[in-house]
């Protein structure tokens, strides 16, 4: 710069000549805002540096150089396709040598976008008889799941505490869910529709027998056959139906029917069970003897016998046999009733020609084993010889029956009955002892 100065004279004074020297000491001033950016694997989305910046409004500012830039450091621990926070240095220089204070900002990076859910299907028919666990319904539907962010998708249902898989009529709305390491929620509604295909199953005999005249209803005779029915199907919730043809079946009649059971669920699934009924008539019991003389000059020798029950049994040539619509004619085993009673008649000091006792023959164990069957009365009486006293066929108990050959007495039918017989005759030999020896001792 130069000086120059003339007075009022107009004199002029020597220039001077000087240099102004204009020096810029004040730093620049950064500044920048936080940033928040959207997780992203694709990396065809990621921002550049820059874009950053300018998303931060990073500038600097200076009271002279108006060109100046920025300089970022931290952005090489930036991965914008994992969640988290990076912090990003700024420093900055003007021309003039002057450094700005260095300054940082966060750039986070957040997810806040759910999992795109999707399934191939919307809704389900599922069978009854196949069920399902959720692993099996999930791959049924087809699910296919994606994420802005890395990391594991997990995906549930309430599968398993919605659908009643045993109630063939159910319909019911599943929610699919896909869940990311965010916590961040998809939901997707699924229809589920059970079926059924599958018939109840029937247990019961094939054939059954009664005697005519009997009377029970359909309900107590399911009871008595141990009758038995399942089904697939949630049966508290909608139980079989069960129907029949029983009332075709009379009972009063003799005869063959077929009882036709039908049992079906709630799906319509029928299952049906024929059983034959057969209608007989009621067993009949048969006992015949016939008189029997004994000669009184033989009766100590006959009362002695070891055998004595037995022995009068064959002279009264008693038989006893049942005749039974199903088993036949089959023979029965006979005893004397009242064999105590025929021992002291026997044993009598007072017995005369003439007398005579009525020997009860039964079919029913003395013991107390009962047989069903009947009873008879048959007498003897003390006379002059033991013989069998002519009977008149005509007046002769019996009936002409086929089948096998009955034995000549009960006692002969098996070695249950014979042991059993002994026994009683036993038992009628020690009070014949007895009762000796007391007369004896008398």
């Amino acid at each position: 710069m130069t000086l120059n100065a003339v007075d009022v004279a107009g004199n002029s004074a020597v220039a001077v000549s000087f240099d102004v020297i204009i020096e810029d000491t004040t730093a620049p001033v950064i500044t920048a805002e936080d940033v928040t950016l959207e997780v992203t694997q694709n990396r065809d989305e990621f921002l550049s540096n820059e874009q950053i910046l300018a998303l931060a409004n990073a500038n600097v500012l200076d009271n002279y150089d108006t060109d100046l830039v920025v300089d970022a450091t931290g952005f090489d621990l930036l991965d914008q396709g994992l969640t988290g926070e990076t912090t990003i240095t700024l420093n900055a220089v003007d021309n003039s040598g002057n450094i700005a204070s260095t300054i940082t900002f966060t750039v986070k990076v957040v997810d806040t976008t759910a999992p795109v859910l999707d399934s191939e299907h919307s809704e389900l028919t599922i069978n009854i008889n196949k069920p399902l666990n959720e692993e099996e319904f999930i791959t049924l539907l087809g699910i296919s799941v994606s994420d802005n962010a890395q990391g594991e998708i997990l995906v549930t249902s309430d599968f398993t505490t919605v659908v009643n898989q045993k109630n063939p009529r159910g319909e019911y709305n599943v929610t699919i869910s896909a869940t990311d390491v965010s916590g961040l929620t998809s939901t997707k509604e699924i229809k589920v529709t059970m079926f059924d295909d599958e018939s109840p199953s029937i247990e019961s005999g094939e054939e059954y027998t009664f005697v005519v005249g009997s009377s029970f209803d359909f309900e107590y005779f399911l009871g008595m056959i141990g009758f038995t029915t399942k089904d697939n199907s949630d049966t508290e919730l909608y139980p079989l139906t069960i129907t029949s043809n029983f009332d075709k079946v009379d009972l009063e009649t003799i005869g063959s029917y077929t009882l036709v059971i039908q049992v079906s669920d709630v799906s319509g699934n029928i299952s049906k069970k024929e059983i034959s009924i057969n209608v007989i008539r009621e067993a009949s019991y048969h006992l015949t003897g016939n008189k029997v003389i004994i000669d009184i000059s033989e009766l100590s020798e006959i009362v002695a016998k070891e055998d004595l029950e037995e022995f009068l049994i064959e002279k009264m040539e008693a038989k006893a046999w049942k005749d039974d619509a199903i088993e036949g004619i089959t023979s029965l085993p006979i005893f004397i009733k009242n064999y105590e009673a025929l021992l002291e008649f026997l044993n009598r000091e007072d017995l005369v020609k003439g007398d005579t006792f009525g020997v009860v023959l039964t079919t029913t164990n003395p013991m107390g084993r009962s047989m069903f069957g009947s009873e008879t009365t048959v007498q003897i009486e003390i006379g002059d010889s033991l013989i069998k006293p002519g009977v008149d066929p005509e007046e002769k108990p019996g009936v002409d029956i086929e089948g096998p050959e009955l034995p000549a007495t009960g006692y002969k039918m098996n070695n249950t009955f014979m042991i059993m017989s002994v026994t009683a005759i036993l038992v009628g030999l020690v009070f014949l002892i007895v009762n000796k020896r007391r007369k004896e001792q008398a």
